[in-house]
């Protein structure tokens, strides 16, 4: 049975919300105002406001990172309705884990889900805002997961670890 131990949802920063709402509303408004100007051109117009309307819905759904640690997972979404992008790293994958500040636009160009560099070496980043979050290294990957509170985290996966290992 799996059994939680840390839940963060992080949505991004209010003024990415209100650039989003004005962005789709602007066009729609520019698409209807085009429209009632040139009649022949209505429909398609229409069309494309739409279309504007559903990518605008689609970005909102993504601006929402939430982090989970249960006893065998790490899981990272992207999503608010419906998740996005998402990964899963099991516990017995898992070789380190440590509190890190980092620096979200000169490591990985920004926030969301991003692929950068940290301490030379390439990683993953999941962030919605901030600048601190915990490195989890694996055989394979490092990644970053951004957080509010990443001592938190960061001792979350670390009981899940240690629970993990006791026989």
């Amino acid at each position: 049975m799996e059994v939680m131990l840390y839940e963060e949802r992080q949505p991004f920063a209010l003024w990415v919300y209100v650039l989003l709402v004005g962005a789709v509303a602007g066009a729609i408004v520019a698409f209807g105002l085009a429209a009632s100007a040139e009649e022949g051109a209505a429909r398609w117009l229409w069309l494309v406001g739409a279309a504007h309307l559903a990518v605008g819905a689609f970005v909102s759904n993504i601006l929402l990172v939430t982090t989970r640690v249960s006893n065998a997972e790490v899981y990272v979404r992207l999503g608010w309705l419906f998740p996005v992008i998402w990964k899963r790293v099991p516990l017995g994958d898992i070789l380190e884990s440590r509190c890190v500040t980092y620096r979200p636009l000169r490591d990985a160009g920004g926030w969301g889900m991003r692929f950068g560099r940290f301490e030379g070496r390439s990683c993953r980043f999941y962030n919605a805002r901030g600048h601190e979050g915990v490195l989890i290294e694996t055989p394979k990957r490092r990644y970053i997961l951004g957080s509010q509170t990443p001592e938190r985290l960061e001792a979350a996966i670390a009981q899940a670890r240690a629970a993990a290992q006791e026989p």
